[in-house]
């Protein structure tokens, strides 16, 4: 836009929408109006998508990270490419606790059974894993389903007459 009073006026922008801020100046009895920085006003615009770029931890406060943040940077430990999760998960059950997961007629049932069968006890239906040696059992013999069975539990199950069956 040509005037014989402003003739200083630059838009180097089309896009005047974009312009949050304009500074007038007056030089030499003449206002100046810009959008951008020119060798003759010296003057800047802020723009309103003008993007700032930060300064990562990486490079800018290294001295900082280092003195008050120790470890922030670099590897640490070795890489699980195929990670099996849930691998120490066992939740455990000890014999003296291992008839609490029948009912009460159960036991009753298969106490003095003629044909001699004997109760089937499922651990891990029961959400246990393992079973323990501490405690003691009664004198009934029992199938005990598990995924583990500790040494004493094993010893103390077939004692008594009973079996230990290892499940997947």
């Amino acid at each position: 836009m040509w005037c014989w009073f402003f003739r200083m006026w630059k838009f180097p922008h089309t896009n005047l929408a974009k312009v949050t801020r304009m500074v007038f100046v007056e030089i030499d009895s003449m206002v100046m109006h810009t959008t951008c920085i020119t060798t003759t006003s010296g003057m800047l615009t802020v723009l309103a998508d003008t993007v700032v770029v930060m300064q990562d931890g990486m490079h800018h406060h290294r001295i900082n990270f280092d003195k008050y943040h120790p470890g922030y940077f670099g590897k640490v430990g070795m890489r699980n490419f195929h990670i099996r999760k849930n691998q120490h998960h066992m939740p455990a059950i000890n014999l003296d606790k291992l008839w609490t997961l029948v009912s009460e007629q159960t036991m009753e049932k298969y106490k003095n059974h003629p044909e001699k069968k004997v109760p089937i006890i499922d651990c891990v239906r029961a959400g246990y894993f393992k079973v323990l040696g501490k405690g003691t059992l009664p004198k009934q013999p029992m199938i005990v389903k598990a995924k583990f069975f500790s040494r004493n539990a094993e010893t103390k199950i077939k004692s008594v007459g009973g079996a230990c069956i290892l499940t997947a």
